[in-house]
């Protein structure tokens, strides 16, 4: 005799048990979704705040290799600078309203510059106008975001000397760079605008309304170390904090080009 079995009780079961995973699962979803999205919200904020910091800060540095040629004599004792005549012409762009000098062949050496109208304005006491191996090559670095240490002249000291018509005299341009960095002066502008005007800045760059943030630039490495922090807003320890750490290249206030580290936090 051939005896039937019941599934019914089986198929009971199986169906209880995948009514009680799917609840489980649409569960997990209600809970997980919308931390995820507010997550993903948050993260993209912030990674529009860090841009707009980052373009808040950034300008435009200049550099310009310089040689004065061997043909061109040493000013006397009474000249102690010389000018070269329509310099702001000869790059032929925009570059910036103040000027740092070095040595090529000593970087520690300060040619003191200045820009006067469309002139450029230069000490010729640091530079070693008797040597036969010094090529007589320095850089200028050009920028409105760089702290100048103009040349110290009168216009009764100045020898013009104007831009000759071959280049084995008077100066020749050998190279002209331009590119955007960050600027430490800069960084220092926007900390004092956090701590004196938040809420107008925080509203420019576009921070929602129940949210905050704080910025630090640090390099470790610069001596001294540098570090550009506002005066840090109150945490709550109930908040969630994101964190976007960024390094990258900046300049200094005497247009040294070095190595830093942006951190932006918000809650």
């Amino acid at each position: 005799m051939a005896i039937r079995r019941k599934l019914g009780g089986s198929h009971v079961g199986f169906i209880l048990s995948f009514a009680i995973f799917v609840i489980f699962i649409i569960f997990l979803f209600i809970i997980i979704a919308p931390a995820n999205k507010r997550k993903g919200e948050r993260d993209f904020i912030l990674d529009k705040l860090n841009d707009d910091i980052v373009e808040n800060v950034t300008g435009g540095l200049t550099i310009v290799g310089l040689r004065i040629d061997t043909s061109f004599a040493e000013p006397s004792p009474l000249e102690n600078c010389f000018s070269i005549v329509n310099f702001k012409d000869e790059i032929g762009r925009n570059l910036g309203s103040y000027v740092r000098s070095e040595k090529i062949e000593n970087p520690t050496i300060e040619v003191k510059a200045k820009l006067e109208t469309n002139n450029l304005i230069v000490n010729w006491q640091e530079i070693n106008w008797n040597d036969v191996n010094d090529k007589r090559f320095f850089k200028l670095y050009f920028s409105d975001f760089i702290t100048d240490d103009p040349a110290a002249c009168t216009a009764n000291n100045i020898v013009p000397k104007d831009n000759p018509d071959t280049s084995t005299e008077g100066y020749i341009i050998t190279s002209i760079n331009q590119e955007n960095y960050i600027f430490v002066n800069n960084l220092i502008k926007l900390s004092d605008e956090y701590e004196n005007n938040y809420d107008s800045l925080k509203e420019r760059f576009g921070v929602p309304v129940l949210l905050d943030f704080w910025f630090n630039f640090t390099d470790a490495d610069a001596v001294p170390p540098i570090m550009v922090a506002p005066e840090k807003n109150f945490i709550p320890e109930s908040e969630e904090v994101y964190v976007k750490e960024l390094p990258l290249n900046y300049v200094d206030e005497q247009a040294n080009i070095n190595r830093g580290v942006l951190i932006v936090k918000m809650w």
